[in-house]
């Protein structure tokens, strides 16, 4: 089962996503939030996010490298639940990467796309409006 969950910024759809895998046996937290040293309250938002998380859950943080998103849930087992927290942080950082030019996105989404149809894993994402 795969599911989307939107809201707006702050808008608590994290925590949200986060009650829906509560019962799940094994977690695997995608954070896709760039690193940003230099902004001290996106640091403070990422340090809560990672302070909500269960400590049995699998956290990789994948925002400095947003190309592995996908290889990461194609490696996901049967009876994984992978948690990607969030899609607008991911394209920002395939953007950024790739230096604001040209199409930085369609090829490294059609591999997402390709990676969750592929997975038999629960996928829940995460996505601003």
């Amino acid at each position: 089962m795969h599911t989307l969950v939107l809201g707006g910024i702050r808008s608590g759809k994290s925590g949200y996503a986060e009650a829906l895998l509560k019962s799940a046996s094994r977690v695997n937290y995608l954070a896709t939030a760039p690193p940003r040293p230099d902004d001290p309250e996106w640091v403070e938002r990422v340090r809560v996010h990672q302070a909500r998380r269960p400590t049995g859950w699998r956290t990789t943080e994948c925002g400095g490298q947003p190309d592995a998103l996908p290889s990461l849930i194609r490696e996901s087992e049967p009876g994984d639940a992978v948690l990607v927290d969030d899609l607008g942080n991911w394209v920002a950082a395939l953007c950024d990467a790739a230096g604001w030019q040209g199409q930085a996105a369609p090829e490294p989404l059609r591999h997402l796309v390709a990676a969750i149809r592929a997975t038999r894993a629960e996928i829940v994402l995460v996505s601003p409006e």
